[in-house]
């Protein structure tokens, strides 16, 4: 088994890397619809207010293969305008952790 690792996208040049990737696991992916695909994606970045500090995307890889993928906007507070939690961790570089763990 190769080692598992987590890459985190925060821009859209790289995320426009993953075009290849993201087609293919949405073909192996059963159930799935074209608002998940990376064309919907795009469409929806390019049409969206610019926010460079928005884009969040999640890449779980086994080895050189890329076997999942989470792509998040996390909003900022309206309240407080800051960013979420786990974004202020993560600029901070502690460690996130999952929060249902006893």
């Amino acid at each position: 088994m190769s080692a598992l690792r987590i890459d985190v996208i925060e821009d859209d040049r790289s995320l426009a890397r993953l075009e290849d990737a993201w087609t293919r696991l949405l073909a192996e992916t059963p159930a799935s619809s074209g608002f998940q695909s990376f064309a919907w994606v795009s469409a929806c970045r390019s049409g969206l207010p610019s926010d460079p500090g928005a884009l969040f995307t999640l890449v779980l890889c086994d080895g050189a293969d890329t076997v999942a993928m989470l792509a998040i906007e996390p909003r900022r507070c309206a309240a407080h305008g800051r960013a979420s939690r786990a974004r202020r961790m993560r600029r901070r570089g502690r460690r996130l952790r999952r929060h249902d763990r006893t």
